[in-house]
């Protein structure tokens, strides 16, 4: 949460917590404010909150309509892949494979964010990346889950 909180205090964002929003919708953005649906669990409010930083730093004008226009597909792509960025980084992960954690609920608690979202974002990294890298003398692969291993010197 420290990413998060450096950074909405450096945009200037105001961070609301409003039970008027639909119980399907997480979060929104407008203009520098955030609203976040306070009904969530506190880890799907540290997604939310992460994606619509997201969207405040990588999208363009009203991407409401999802359905029919492929640029606005794109965005929203876009502010997702920023927010799991922000929250599992591969640093991050690095730092659970020292610590021996070996379980998705070790590593997502690790993070605070939920089993899904920390599966969605070792997907993101997949798709960036492909299925192994190396990154800071660790190789991650991901073809089958998550496995990293300290780089041969």
């Amino acid at each position: 949460m420290d990413i998060l909180n450096s950074i909405i205090d450096e945009e200037h964002l105001n961070i609301h917590f409003d039970n008027r929003m639909p119980s399907k919708q997480g979060g929104l953005i407008f203009n520098n404010d955030i609203y976040i649906n306070p009904r969530k669990s506190t880890y799907e409010q540290h997604e939310y909150l992460a994606e619509e930083i997201g969207h405040y730093k990588t999208t363009v004008g009203d991407i409401i309509d999802q359905k029919f226009n492929l640029n606005n597909r794109k965005q929203e792509q876009k502010a997702r892949d920023y927010g799991c960025k922000l929250l599992v980084t591969l640093d991050g992960l690095i730092e659970c494979y020292k610590s021996y954690f070996t379980t998705e609920y070790e590593i997502a608690e690790y993070f605070q964010v939920t089993v899904p979202y920390l599966r969605k974002s070792i997907n993101m990294y997949r798709r960036k990346f492909g299925d192994r890298f190396t990154y800071k003398q660790y190789i991650f692969d991901l073809s089958n889950g998550l496995f990293i291993l300290p780089q041969d010197n």
